[in-house]
């Protein structure tokens, strides 16, 4: 989602500004701010099947994906939100707009 909506954004306004927002663990926030897909969570001997747990889904993946990479030229930075702050975010959404969010949704507006 992120590559195509980046990739349409700067094709109409190139000063519009693409972040990426994922959960700590996320190898994609290493990609776009060190430009390696590596997070210590994937450090040998602390490997394990699920290396955070998170409740956004969707979210916070451990690969690049073809389409990821296609449009990686057009992600500015990367940022890290926690749960409880995606948690909150949603409930004040709803609270104060009346809009019923999951938490990656409400990740975007941390």
């Amino acid at each position: 989602t992120i590559a195509g909506v980046g990739s349409f954004l700067k094709e109409k306004d190139e000063s519009v500004q693409i972040v990426l927002v994922d959960p700590p663990g996320s190898a994609l926030y290493h990609k776009i701010e060190h430009g390696v897909a590596y997070a210590m969570e994937q450090q040998e001997r602390t490997l394990r099947k699920h290396r955070y747990d998170t409740l956004a889904e969707g979210i916070g993946l451990d690969r690049v994906t073809q389409n990821f990479a296609l449009g990686l030229e057009n992600i500015d930075r990367s940022i890290r939100v926690m749960d409880q702050e995606a948690v909150d975010m949603a409930h004040f959404m709803l609270r104060t707009e009346g809009l019923w969010m999951g938490s990656s949704s409400a990740m975007n507006l941390v």
